[in-house]
């Protein structure tokens, strides 16, 4: 039973950007309010402080993920150029509950109404990878091709989700992924 270890690899090169990398290279949106002045409401004011908070506990969540992942990422590579599928069995669990974290960090944020939504996709994304991830020691090398595609296809929507997120909670685009 083995796997190539580009297959196994490719778990996360990618889907560590699902979560921003690391936090991005971005903090409020361009043109974002910085401070209110003497006649602003308290609710204007309280609206872009919440915003700030929302974009740090997510990037906060994001960090923690992406740590669990990068560390599987270098594991998996450890393990040499030919590993069989059974010797990622002690890598899963740790980076599997890095992400199920991930998902109740993202619903312990108090999201604005426009991001409730694709906050909402990004778990179920993350809950995809995490099921996808699970089932990786289990995999043979007639159904290591299908598991790598459904993972895939798991990886560009939890992608395509984040993206949306990170528009609407004021977050620049994600910088390249770089696992250091």
């Amino acid at each position: 039973m083995q796997a190539s270890r580009t297959a196994a690899a490719l778990l996360f090169t990618g889907a560590v950007a699902f979560a921003g990398c690391g936090g991005g290279s971005g903090g409020a949106k361009a043109g974002g309010a910085t401070s209110t002045s003497a006649t602003a409401s308290n609710d204007a004011a309280a609206a872009t402080s919440s915003g700030v908070d929302v974009a740090t506990q997510y990037q906060n969540a994001v960090r923690r993920a992406d740590t669990a992942t990068c560390r599987f990422n270098k594991a998996v590579a450890a393990l040499g150029p030919a590993p069989k599928v059974r010797e990622t069995a002690g890598l899963v669990p740790p980076v599997a509950a890095a992400l199920r974290r991930f998902h109740k960090d993202l619903a312990a944020i108090r999201w604005p109404s426009a991001a409730k939504a694709d906050a909402s996709t990004v778990q179920q994304a993350t809950d995809a990878i995490a099921a996808d991830i699970e089932t990786l020691p289990d995999q043979s090398p007639t159904s290591m091709p299908s598991w790598s595609t459904k993972i895939e296809n798991d990886k560009a929507a939890l992608a395509s989700a984040t993206r949306a997120l990170r528009s609407d909670i004021g977050l620049l685009p994600l910088a390249t992924e770089t696992c250091t």
